[in-house]
């Protein structure tokens, strides 16, 4: 219908956030229309043979009428139907979506490699889905933006903003890169950084709380059916970086709490669940002590009777 190449990014990602608009239901008014025809007609043949003028007057007043009533009617509401296409379309495919969710995924990456300097020769390989996670999950709205949200033709939500938090798991340091994606423009709201040593991190937090939001397909749904009720999410999936005692990371993510729908990621299928890389790193601070200190400590330190885990070995060159 419209030559998405024609049509500007934003434009395309706003408008996958508008219902599309059920075809609206021309038969009262067609009725009326046809009907007033009718009566029009009827009272033109019985003015021909001119037998009772009262009748006659009566049928084309109301012909005319019913006509016009009903012709009014079914204008108004082809007017409104094509008002409410012309908000809906021309939109993004559910494919565009997930491109651009993965497009911002990706961007974080490079963004917190250059930022962060990893130095993967001083520390470990770092290999994405092992030790370098990347989340995806809803911001807040502090930043003066309109969260939306829209389950596509394929059963998944997805949301107007992403936060997406970016998670080097070495064996010195733990590292993060957080962004706001925006992605109706391809860019970042707002970022930055954090690092502790693995000696400062405490541990790793999850509590979840269910919520309903108001969200709609975005393909044809009638209105107050099964698929345009609010679907609940387990919204508050929230993952918090305890470091010193404090609380320092804080990422919010979404779980369906309808088997019917899922959450896009952005994450290619080869990568772990976002369950899945919440147990690895919860797993990884369970061992960064271990993983902190050279393997030849813990043998002389065993072998001298010490508890085993000596000193935290200075950092490697940035």
């Amino acid at each position: 219908m419209y030559p998405q190449q024609l049509t500007a990014r934003p434009e395309r990602v706003g408008k996958y956030f508008v219902r599309v608009p059920q075809p609206p239901d021309y038969t009262k008014p067609g009725i009326f229309a046809v009907g007033g025809g009718v009566l029009v007609l009827i009272g033109l043949i019985t003015a021909s043979a001119r037998s009772g003028a009262c009748l006659v007057l009566i049928l084309l007043i109301a012909g005319v009428v019913g006509g016009f009533r009903g012709a009014r009617d079914l204008i108004n509401r082809r007017n409104a139907y094509n008002e409410a296409m012309a908000r809906a379309y021309p939109r993004a495919t559910d494919e565009e979506m997930d491109g651009y969710l993965t497009e911002g995924t990706n961007l974080a990456v490079g963004n917190a490699n250059r930022q962060l300097k990893i130095n993967p020769s001083g520390e470990l390989t770092i290999q994405r889905g092992v030790n370098l996670l990347v989340f995806s999950g809803f911001p807040a709205s502090a930043y003066g933006f309109d969260l939306r949200f829209a389950i596509g033709d394929d059963n998944a939500v997805r949301a107007s903003h992403y936060k997406i938090l970016v998670v080097f798991a070495t064996n010195y340091r733990f590292s993060t890169y957080e962004c706001i994606w925006e992605m109706s423009t391809g860019a970042t709201i707002a970022d930055g950084t954090k690092e502790y040593h693995l000696q400062d991190v405490g541990g790793l937090e999850t509590a979840s709380d269910r919520i309903s939001l108001p969200l709609h397909r975005t393909g044809l749904t009638e209105e107050g059916s099964e698929d345009d009720k609010p679907v609940e999410f387990t919204q508050r999936q929230l993952l918090r970086l305890m470091v010193s005692g404090q609380p320092a990371i804080e990422m919010v993510m979404g779980i369906s709490g309808d088997a019917r729908f899922r959450i896009a990621n952005g994450q290619p299928p080869e990568f772990p669940a976002p369950e899945d890389m919440i147990h690895q790193l919860r797993q990884y601070l369970r061992d960064h002590k271990w993983l902190a200190r050279p393997p030849q400590q813990y043998l002389r330190t065993s072998l001298e009777g010490g508890a085993g885990l000596g000193n935290v070995p200075p950092e490697p060159p940035g």
